[in-house]
């Protein structure tokens, strides 16, 4: 006779319910824990706090016909916090610069500033092709432009006067 005061048929089926129990149950876990996980976190990775920095890209002394691409390369890279800071002009050669969200600025550093005047392609969604600026201000080492970003200024920079690659290789009797 059997220990249980169950009768045989009721312990069949609690011995076949717990392990499919246990296995719904770890697999159920298993599934929630990642979102367990992230709730328990920050709210969010860490972001230096950024300072707004605007300027003007003017190219042969007019606002580009199409969108520059601004980028501020850090002049001393931070290794735990690295951040890539870019924006495009508006058509009046107007732009704010992004780290984190469109328009945020860039977190307080030294900077040297390149430019390169492509062509956005809507259906790959890049930005690319040839430079019209012939790469003059691609290379941040010989960047003449720099900007230095103080914790808690915003900053205008102005007018940014670069010379089209057109410009670039013609003649002063080329360009009467």
């Amino acid at each position: 006779m059997s220990d249980s005061s169950q009768p045989k048929d009721q312990q069949a089926c609690v011995h076949e319910f717990v392990p499919i129990f246990f296995t719904c149950c770890s697999r159920t876990v298993l599934i929630l824990l990642p979102f367990l996980l992230c709730s328990c976190a920050e709210d969010g990775p860490y972001e230096k706090p950024t300072m707004e920095v605007t300027g003007r890209v003017l190219v042969d002394g007019e606002p580009p016909d199409s969108s520059v691409q601004v980028t501020a390369h850090p002049v001393s890279v931070d290794k735990e916090h690295p951040t890539v800071s870019k924006c495009g002009t508006d058509t009046d050669g107007r732009f704010t610069f992004n780290t984190y969200r469109k328009g945020d600025g860039l977190p307080a550093e030294e900077y040297k500033l390149t430019f390169m005047w492509g062509q956005a392609n809507l259906v790959s969604a890049t930005y690319g092709g040839p430079d019209k600026l012939g790469g003059k201000y691609s290379d941040p080492e010989t960047s003449e432009f720099t900007v230095t970003v103080v914790d808690g200024e915003g900053q205008d920079l102005g007018d940014l006067e670069l010379t089209s690659a057109e410009q670039q290789t013609s003649t002063p009797d080329d360009r009467r």
